[in-house]
């Protein structure tokens, strides 16, 4: 997130993660307005951070698509501390990638086959959460038929194949 507000905010960098819910109730405060937490329940007020420098308390990010667009299946993820687990919905029993952001801010290492008590942890989390608040979930066609040219888009394997060309893509334009 980029600020430029020169009369409220000094210039600075902050290695807080926000998401794009916080920026309504940060409007509303900056605009001087009353906060209204029944419309913005999952966001917080990022002036106390922007302005005082204060630490955000921890908590989750969550990001929920439980539908098809033209880039991407259904998948939620989460980040919490320094780990992102991510979840495939259109595999047959659900997919993980799981990623030590600290270690490896790339994401470059899924570990979510050799450390499966984090990814059942952050997994049921993650469950747990969307449950909480409620979240529209994947509900499938059972008429729906993928076609040969598209067969396995947006699962697991296709993702990290996809993730690994554009990897090799950049790396190579970095080395010239």
């Amino acid at each position: 997130m980029i600020i430029k507000w020169l009369e409220k905010i000094a210039p600075g960098l902050s290695a807080e993660r926000v998401i794009g819910t916080d920026f309504y109730p940060t409007l509303l405060s900056a605009a001087g307005l009353d906060l209204m937490p029944e419309q913005h329940m999952d966001g917080v007020d990022l002036m106390p951070l922007l302005t005082k420098k204060e630490k955000l308390n921890p908590r989750p990010l969550l990001f929920h698509y439980p539908h098809y667009t033209g880039f991407s299946g259904p998948y939620s993820a989460i980040v919490e501390d320094n780990w992102k687990l991510i979840r495939f919905y259109n595999d047959e029993e659900g997919a993980y990638l799981l990623y030590d952001l600290l270690n490896d801010p790339g994401e470059v290492n899924d570990l979510a086959e050799s450390n499966p008590q984090k990814r059942d942890f952050l997994a049921n989390r993650l469950n747990v959460l969307l449950k909480d608040m409620d979240a529209e979930m994947l509900i499938k066609n059972p008429d729906f038929k993928y076609s040969e040219s598209k067969k396995g888009l947006y699962n697991l394997k296709f993702t990290k194949e996809l993730a690994e060309q554009q990897r090799l893509h950049y790396k190579e334009l970095l080395e010239k």
